[in-house]
């Protein structure tokens, strides 16, 4: 049976060693998969031990890649398996780890949902059209998506298109007043407003019959 011949560290990443396996390199593993199996030199090893080393690291790494990603913002799970993905996970692999993250409230899609839209109304001032478009492109299931934004946008959005307005006029007061409207309503639309909601905010901080 193969034995597990030398665990040695490694150089250049400290928290990984090389596993040698009668007296050959098997493969490199995380210092966590060592100690999770606890492998030791001497050990003998079956195949089907062999290849669990391999699978309990991989899922060590897709962790470690799915907690430097949510180190820096709050991820979705789609956004979390197509960053594995990327690198290389298996899906199999990937689908254990998210399943862990959740169970561990580490993520979860609607908190994610109602985190993305909030600071959207509060930062830029998002209509509910550009707040779906965000949604999906993360990857938050539909009907969630419809849920949340239900509980958490206003139906009423003509105050925040007309705030948003007062908010940016004064970067198109100075331009030709066809130009100034036309330009506010491109950006107005671009944050998600209906036609009739940006035509009534348009009208209100930029009337038309001021022409210069």
């Amino acid at each position: 049976m193969p034995e597990i011949t030398a665990i040695e560290p490694q150089q250049r990443r400290s928290n990984r060693c090389s596993i040698f396996i009668d007296q050959d390199f098997f493969c490199g593993v995380n210092q966590e998969t060592v100690a999770r199996l606890k492998l030791k030199p001497g050990q003998a090893v079956e195949p089907e031990k062999l290849k669990r080393i391999v699978e309990q690291d991989e899922e060590i790494r897709a962790r470690e890649i799915c907690l430097r990603a949510l180190e820096v913002r709050a991820r979705s799970r789609h956004e979390l398996a197509e960053r594995m993905n990327r690198r290389g996970v298996e899906e199999a692999v990937a689908v254990r780890v998210l399943d862990r993250l959740e169970q561990a409230r580490l993520i979860n899609d609607e908190d994610f949902a109602r985190m993305l839209i909030r600071e959207r109304l509060r930062a830029k001032g998002y209509g509910r059209r550009r707040l779906q478009v965000e949604l999906a492109r993360a990857g938050v299931d539909r009907s969630l998506a419809a849920r949340v934004m239900d509980e958490e946008v206003p139906l009423d959005e003509q105050s925040g298109c007309e705030e948003l307005a007062g908010r940016k006029v004064r970067q198109y007061q100075s331009l030709p007043r066809v130009l100034g409207r036309r330009r506010l309503a491109a950006f107005l639309e671009r944050r998600g407003f209906t036609t009739a909601e940006v035509y009534r905010a348009v009208n209100r901080v930029l009337p038309e019959d001021e022409d210069r």
